[in-house]
Order: structure tokens, then C-alpha cells, then sequence
């Protein structure tokens, strides 16, 4: 049985909450707030996301072969 890090249920929550913090960055920096650190996850936080997303997806398919 896999273990819960790698289970692909916590790679998505974790692509989701890289996209969450992305979008409360993008908010702030709309809002006026500007830090350089900001401006980096409004920037990097969704393709990364996104990229954790389908590294979920990939191990959900490989476990269902199984």
C-alpha cells in the first residue's frame, strides 16, 4: 500500500493550493500591495500548479493499472 506522501490525492491538493496562493497574489498585487516575492508566485505559482496537477493525474493512472 502507498504511502499517503505519494498518493496522488496529495499532489493535487497541493497543485490547488499552489494555484490558491497564486490567485491571493494576484489579488494583492490588483489591490496595490507590490513586493518582489509577490509578483513571483502571481507569476510562477499557476504553471507550477498546474505542473503538480498532472504529476497527480499521472500517478492516479498508473495506480489504477495496477
Amino acid at each position: 500500500m502507498a504511502s499517503d506522501t505519494s498518493s496522488w490525492k496529495s499532489y493535487l491538493a497541493l497543485g490547488l493550493i499552489f494555484i490558491a496562493v497564486s490567485v491571493a497574489a494576484m489579488l494583492l498585487l490588483s489591490a496595490g500591495v507590490d513586493t518582489g516575492r509577490l509578483s513571483s508566485w502571481a507569476l510562477l505559482g499557476i504553471p507550477m500548479g498546474l505542473a503538480i496537477i498532472g504529476i497527480a493525474f499521472c500517478k492516479k493512472r498508473k495506480q489504477s493499472r495496477r
